[in-house]
């Protein structure tokens, strides 16, 4: 499943994809987990929080399967039916502001 997401000069794709989906017909879960490049998870949980946004970031006590993913950390976020379109754009304002902290993007 991908999600992208457009801005008049910034474009983001989350590509949600992996083995595990190729298991299932459908996600039934509203929460994702992502790492940003070049950042610590809890660097990336530490920032969105200063900005007002909720998120775990950690293993989760979810160690074998985030190893079998390749990783060994992932930020968080699980969204809810209070949840609405500009708590999605504000996350995603903050991630695009953070790559672009680091890369120059």
């Amino acid at each position: 499943m991908n999600f992208n997401y457009s801005d008049r000069k910034v474009f983001v794709r989350f590509d949600f994809s992996s083995d595990y989906d190729r298991h299932r017909k459908r996600s039934l879960s509203a929460a994702l987990s992502f790492v940003l490049a070049g950042y610590k998870t809890e660097e990336v949980g530490a920032a969105l929080n200063q900005q007002g946004i909720a998120v775990r970031s950690g293993h989760h006590g979810a160690r074998p399967i985030l190893r079998r993913f390749g990783v060994e950390s992932t930020v968080r976020p699980s969204l809810a039916f209070y949840n609405n379109c500009a708590d999605i754009d504000a996350l995603i304002a903050a991630l695009i502001q953070l790559r672009g902290a680091r890369s120059g993007f």
